[in-house]
């Protein structure tokens, strides 16, 4: 995996304009994100274009952040 994993909690606000973007590079990568819960993160990997079966893991934090790992087409 290649590039940077952000430190801050995304904004669910953000997550449409977030997949797009990364959708837009035309080459598939996973991407990184921190959420603030676990609904936020799955919300996001089931977000247009959506994630194909085995292309989102996710970890939970003993704060009940989220980190999701999506892999984008």
């Amino acid at each position: 995996m290649t590039g940077e994993i952000q430190n801050e909690v995304a904004n669910p606000a953000d997550s449409a304009e977030l997949k797009s973007s990364a959708a837009a590079r035309r080459t598939p990568h996973w991407r990184a994100d921190l959420w603030s819960s676990i609904r936020e993160a799955v919300d996001f990997a089931n977000s247009p274009p959506l994630s194909q079966p085995g292309e989102a893991e996710f970890a939970l934090r003993s704060n009940d952040q989220c980190w999701s790992l999506v892999f984008i087409r």
